[in-house]
């Protein structure tokens, strides 16, 4: 998982953490969000925060038009691997291409395109570098679409950039580390809302550290309710996994402590139906849980991970996740506890 993070970039400010345009005549626009296409930033998800962007409403914007954002020169980086993270959305037809610049050659990272993303979505990719001491620019490249796409524009859009040290997580792990929610996302629509915490330093209840750093300024994932959403779910939801013939074990770190009304759930979903695999109920040690879950997938297509917490009644619990871990293996695992085997298997069609 990503180590510490390097450099950082919201994009709140007109410097733009000195970020420069590039192409000689099509530019990406720094906006607010109201001023935007897509109405909201990814940092603060309000219209007052800032991103940029390229459109079909602003000049010169041709079919393959080209604007190119060159990050400044990260020098003298150790020989190790960086994740290179941002948010974008994009549709239209537009792409998006993350490239390297060495000694002035020219290396494709990769390249989003396709099916329309109408949602901050994250992009992560693992840079390996393999000389010590190397000078690497990064430069962002939006393309114009020649479709149509939402209300007839072509548009892309970038927030929240970041490189950290370390490779890239694996679809569906996470450590929660420098306030990160790697490719999880919680379900805006839920009333209940995942907090990411380091400690205790920003909540009130939960355990006083993390598991990945045992220490009060690792991060990890925590519900408090205070008895005001007692049986309501908040679900985090992982990014879209392949399907795989070997299946997988999910591995995690939970702590449930406090209320003896409490659930939390492990769920897998895809278009036609949802299955509980995983459940637990009631007041648990307040240290971390070690937990897992097989899951045996041999469908096509792609599924998602679902996590829900349940709180209670009681004002004083907390249910809190860290440390999860997605690995393929045959035949899967055992389930840990053994006491969380849902008892029958829930099935639910979409």
């Amino acid at each position: 998982l990503p180590g510490q993070f390097k450099y950082q970039c919201d994009l709140e400010e007109s410097f733009l953490c000195g970020w420069q345009n590039v192409a000689p005549d099509f530019n990406w626009i720094w906006v607010a969000g109201n001023e935007g296409e897509i109405g909201v930033d990814h940092s603060y998800d309000t219209g007052k925060g800032h991103y940029l962007q390229i459109s079909s409403n602003q000049p010169n914007s041709l079919p393959n038009n080209q604007g190119i954002m060159r990050i400044p020169t990260y020098r003298n980086l150790n020989e190790a691997a960086y994740c290179f993270q941002l948010y974008y959305v994009r549709w239209g037809g537009t792409a998006i291409k993350i490239q390297a610049v060495i000694k002035g050659e020219v290396e494709d990272l990769t390249e989003l395109h396709g099916a329309d993303v109408t949602e901050w979505q994250l992009l992560q990719q693992t840079y390996n570098n393999f000389v010590q001491g190397q000078n690497v620019t990064f430069r962002i490249v939006g393309i114009m679409g020649n479709t149509d796409g939402v209300d007839g524009s072509s548009v892309a859009t970038i927030d929240d950039f970041s490189l950290a040290t370390g490779s890239c997580p694996e679809a569906g792990s996470c450590s929660f580390e420098n306030s990160h929610w790697c490719t999880w996302h919680s379900d805006p629509s839920d009333p209940l809302q995942w907090h990411i915490s380091d400690g205790r330093e920003t909540h009130v209840h939960g355990p006083d550290h993390d598991h990945t750093r045992n220490d009060s300024s690792g991060g990890y994932l925590v519900l408090e309710d205070y008895n005001v959403h007692t049986g309501e779910v908040a679900a985090l939801i992982s990014e879209l996994i392949d399907y795989g013939v070997e299946g997988f074990c999910f591995q995690f770190w939970f702590s449930v402590h406090g209320d003896p009304q409490a659930k939390l759930k492990v769920s897998t979903q895809d278009s036609s139906k949802k299955s509980v695999l995983w459940k637990l109920t009631g007041d648990n040690d307040p240290e971390w849980t070690f937990g897992q879950v097989p899951m045996s997938l041999s469908d096509e297509g792609q599924f998602e991970i679902v996590i829900e917490a349940i709180p209670g009644d009681n004002e004083n619990g907390w249910i809190a996740i860290d440390d999860l871990y997605l690995s393929e293996a045959w035949g899967g695992c055992s389930i840990d506890p053994p006491g969380a085997t849902p008892s029958p298997l829930a099935t639910t069609t979409a």
